[in-house]
């Protein structure tokens, strides 16, 4: 029988385990903190992503850091939710480039449910909407043997077969075929699905079903992440795509550590909400200034990473961290390093607040670090957050043009005055 246990990321909880279970889902955390390749420069890299200690007679401490979804050991699932507001937190995601925007009526959770299964029925429906326009086929080069001739003949083969006492031809030729790139990753998607016990039995028996309309479609290989890719022809494929990568990179493979089994459902969440920030900032601020991600390197291999540049003026960095009531010392020394770094006056962080709060501005030596804010409480719906994130970042840029502005009138002037007159 499975026991369902409920968690908020990044906040520990007592669960109870036998400790052979807890040892497999250690494991498990180990295991995928080995797969992360995003770790950013000033951030610790963690030997483990899910936390288990104990605490007392078959109860251990558990937290999962940066991730949503489900995790399973044994017979205890782990149900693993949004640290902010989960309609907040699905609206930010259908603004980042990790999601199309879906319909959000299909977030509303069952008790039992976890942000994965949304995931999952909005993949089955974008996928059901793509079947009934039916797949697109594409020419692929095929290497066959074959008895009479067909494209190009590979001679050194074919005298191989001969030499063999096999009478036939070894061809490359092309194919017009469904077994594409694109359809292989919605089909192993729908079979990540339908193997994944923790779904509901309706959308399992979904997946089953495209799975097997999608039949003649093979195996994934190890390059269709890669080559799966959109186009004018492939439109209709754009969402099913997007959310099956988001699918097959929640998988985390199923491991057995002292004959229990452990597997996970987990999507990390600072980088889409990240991105999202940055692209709402950038459309608060059109016609003000360019807001971009950028990269400096300091030589010897080291880097910095903003997750926001605003024009020349200013950088800036988004914490997916929660409720401030002072400065965290070490991302405030991080902003000032990314202000000094590329000889910028001006930083900014964003972070996230369950009420209407923003820290007051600190100088840093001639480095100047805002503070700016999304409101993701109850009261507070994600359309009037992100009205107000963009009417305090629209002011906080706006008073600082202005105040370069002055700064360069200011210079003009005393250069002027420097210049030697000539009567």
């Amino acid at each position: 029988m499975i026991t369902v246990k409920y968690l908020t990321e990044n906040i520990p909880e007592l669960i109870p385990f036998e400790p052979d279970e807890a040892a497999a889902l250690a494991q498990l955390g180990r295991e995928l903190a080995g797969q992360r390749l995003d770790v950013d420069e000033y951030d610790t890299a963690d030997t483990t992503v899910i936390s288990v200690n104990p605490a007392g007679d078959r109860l251990y401490t558990v937290a999962v850091n940066n991730l949503v979804g489900t995790v399973v050991a044994g017979p205890t699932q782990i149900i693993v939710r949004p640290k902010i507001q989960l309609d907040s937190f699905v609206y930010l995601l259908q603004r980042s480039s990790y999601f199309p925007r879906l319909e959000r009526s299909q977030t509303n959770l069952a008790p039992d449910e976890s942000f994965f299964e949304v995931l999952v029925r909005w993949f089955l429906a974008a996928t059901e909407r793509l079947l009934r326009s039916d797949l697109i086929r594409d020419y692929l080069e095929v290497a066959d043997e074959l008895e009479a001739a067909r494209g190009r003949i590979d001679a050194l083969a074919t005298a191989r077969l001969f030499n063999s006492g096999r009478m036939s031809l070894q061809c490359e030729f092309e194919v017009f075929d469904i077994d594409t790139p694109l359809n292989r990753m919605i089909k192993a998607a729908a079979r990540a699905i339908a193997s994944n016990v923790t779904c509901h039995a309706e959308s399992r028996r979904r997946a089953q079903r495209i799975a097997a309309v999608m039949g003649d479609v093979g195996s994934l290989n190890p390059s269709d992440a890669r080559d799966a890719i959109i186009d004018r022809r492939t439109m209709s494929y754009a969402d099913a795509l997007l959310l099956g990568r988001q699918i097959l990179a929640a998988q985390a493979r199923a491991l057995t550590a002292g004959g229990v089994g452990a597997q996970a459902f987990l999507i990390r969440t600072p980088e889409p909400m990240e991105d999202a920030i940055r692209n709402l900032l950038a459309d608060g601020l059109r016609g003000r200034c360019k807001v971009e991600k950028d990269r400096l390197s300091l030589g010897g291999g080291m880097t910095l990473n903003p997750d926001l540049v605003f024009g020349g003026l200013a950088v800036g960095d988004v914490k997916y961290k929660t409720d401030w009531l002072s400065w965290p010392r070490p991302d405030l020394y991080q902003s000032v390093a990314f202000a000094a770094g590329f000889r910028l006056a001006h930083a900014v962080v964003v972070s996230f607040s369950e009420r209407a709060s923003r820290l007051h501005s600190v100088a840093v030596g001639n480095i100047e670090v805002s503070h700016l804010s999304w409101e993701y409480g109850e009261q507070t719906p994600p359309e009037i957050a992100e009205d107000r994130l963009k009417t305090d970042a629209r002011q906080w840029w706006d008073a600082l043009a202005y105040a370069n502005e002055a700064v360069t009138s200011m210079t003009g002037l005393a250069s002027m005055s420097a210049q030697p007159s000539f009567c």
